[in-house]
């Protein structure tokens, strides 16, 4: 037997109830009533509720206590229980006996037992009044808070009734409706205090700051094999850019060469050379007169020369040898070579040349690519190029971030040429050059790191490196570099000011009241003034969350 529990609601009418017990799925099932359940105080209720049920072949249980629905219940034959665990019975049917001495259906009083209870009282009077008209609707036993008088008090007084009079019953609905509408109010209330204190207040803070300039100057080095910065040791990470051009210039040639022809002529050699030796002299052998000089045009040897005492025999030279002739010509083409017969000198000390009259040399003279040419161009291009090829490089140098050391530069010239070559007739020609350069630059992260250190050496906790001046610092290499490092001297003048730590500054003065949340501000070094406004306008004081403050620094008034 499937069992079901419909809970009932004091303002439930009987339709509402015998809907709920036709549509329950259950056989059997327990009706759980509210204190004072008025819809079921009228016998005709209970006994429409009772036959509802019987043509819907369920069993219903009323769980109750009230004496009165006990009556009623009982004289419906309705089952009725305490609780939902309590055993269901159908209470005793009231006794109508001659106690109750008239029901007139016309009378306005009712003669009471005083020896039974309300609740009996109230059952036997539904009861008669059933009895008596089912047609008439039967209105709700009212039941009075009012003691019961004691009949066996002599010194109690009957109470009076009045026609009519029936015991009033409080109105829980408006009593429930109140109750809720105080809470609400109540829990408005609270919500409003907390976004007045803790949701809507603001505090706007502007501090002013004034910044100051201190001097800082250390030594450190760049080192290309260090992966990061060594404060304690002042070593940043270095790298050794290098890099390649090749670069031309083109220049107007100046060398003249004479392409006429060579002067020739006979020239007499003599040996005396005083070692006894004869000494051959290979073609091509320079003999020399001045600025001009002649070459042998064959192989000479000469025998072992001959003394007289201190005197080389060269009268006699010829005969024995030692004094020979040779063809020779002119070392260059020109007229300048025709020359009258003349005393020449050799490289070797005690060997001497007379020459006969040399002919036969010519002038014509044209322009030509001199290595004076070629190398003066050479050293241009080296003396132009250096500065842009150290800017160039600077800035590869910038763009990587880093800063270039720009004592570290250097510059070498590798291949060289020019076009036409040395020699050749030209008026115009072409140097060109190629040139290999590099530098060191050091990590500019880790150079404002050792600048910021050595600066907040010198500085308050309450301030910060604004500014560490890397830009305008006098950067000078010191030794030589190496491929690898280079030593060199950092000076700048660093910018100093308030920290600005907003947070920090939010969290110094949160739930303070506003002199204090000056006084803790203004007392940090380098403020020069502050201004906290609050909003909206009843907040007097520093808000306690954190997130509700905000702060703007101001530098030096800007």
């Amino acid at each position: 037997m499937k069992k079901d529990t419909i809970y009932v609601d004091i303002d439930d009418e009987i339709t509402n109830i015998t809907d709920k017990v036709v549509s329950s799925a259950g056989d059997v099932i327990a009706l759980v009533l509210p204190k004072r359940c008025t819809v079921l105080q009228s016998s005709v209720n209970m006994k429409i509720l009772n036959k509802t049920a019987d043509q819907a072949g369920k069993k219903i249980v009323l769980i109750t206590s009230e004496t009165s629905l006990l009556a009623l219940a009982g004289a419906a034959g309705v089952y009725v229980a305490k609780t939902l665990q309590s055993q269901p019975a159908i209470p005793s049917a009231p006794d109508m006996d001659d106690k109750i001495d008239t029901i007139s259906e016309g009378e306005e009083t009712l003669q009471t037992d005083p020896t039974k209870s309300i609740g009996e009282l109230a059952a036997k009077s539904a009861v008669v009044a059933s009895a008596v008209s089912e047609k008439e609707d039967d209105a709700p036993i009212d039941l009075g808070d009012e003691p019961e008088s004691d009949p066996t008090d002599k010194n109690s007084k009957p109470e009076k009734s009045s026609k009519n009079k029936k015991l009033k019953v409080p109105n829980f609905n408006k009593f429930r409706t109140i109750f809720f509408i105080g809470i609400g109010v109540l829990m408005l209330l609270i919500i409003a205090w907390i976004v007045a204190n803790n949701i809507l207040p603001r505090a706007k803070v502007t501090v002013t700051t004034t910044n100051s300039s201190i001097p800082v100057s250390f030594n450190a080095t760049g080192n290309t094999t260090a992966n990061s910065v060594d404060v304690s040791n002042n070593i940043v990470p270095a790298q050794n850019k290098s890099d390649q051009n090749t670069s031309t210039q083109q220049f107007t040639a100046t060398g003249q060469q004479n392409n006429g022809n060579k002067a020739t002529g006979t020239m007499t050699v003599t040996n005396c050379i005083d070692d006894g030796n004869s000494h051959t002299l290979p073609a091509g052998t320079v003999f020399t007169s001045g600025n001009i000089t002649f070459v042998t045009d064959q192989d000479l040897t000469l025998s072992a020369s001959l003394y007289s005492g201190s005197k080389c025999m060269t009268q006699i030279g010829s005969a024995y040898g030692f004094v020979k002739t040779v063809s020779v010509t002119a070392s260059s083409p020109g007229s300048q070579y025709n020359l009258a017969a003349t005393n020449y000198s050799t490289a070797t000390s005690g060997i001497s040349g007379s020459g006969s009259n040399m002919g036969g040399g010519t002038d014509n003279i044209i322009t030509v690519v001199s290595q004076t040419d070629c190398s003066n161009a050479e050293s241009s291009l080296q003396n132009t190029k250096t500065s842009s090829f150290k800017s160039q490089i600077s800035k590869e140098l910038t763009t990587a971030g880093l800063v270039p050391l720009t004592d570290s530069f250097n510059l070498t010239a590798g291949t060289s040429s020019c076009t036409p070559a040395v020699g050749s007739q030209a008026t115009t020609a072409t140097a060109s050059v190629q040139f290999n350069f590099s530098m060191i630059g050091v990590s500019k992260d880790g150079l404002n790191q050792l600048i910021d250190a050595a600066a907040t050496s010198q500085i308050k906790g309450s301030q910060s490196v604004v500014d560490t001046g890397l830009g305008t610092a006098d950067i000078v290499v010191t030794g030589s570099p190496t491929s690898t490092s280079a030593n060199f001297s950092v000076q700048t003048n660093v910018e100093i000011g308030v920290k600005e730590d907003a947070s920090a500054v939010a969290k110094s003065i949160a739930g303070q009241k506003y002199g204090t949340s000056m006084d803790t501000i203004e007392g940090m070094t380098g403020v020069s003034s502050v201004k906290i406004t609050y909003s909206p306008f009843w907040v007097s004081g520093t808000p306690k969350n954190t997130n509700h403050i905000s702060v703007k620094f101001i530098n030096n008034g800007s």
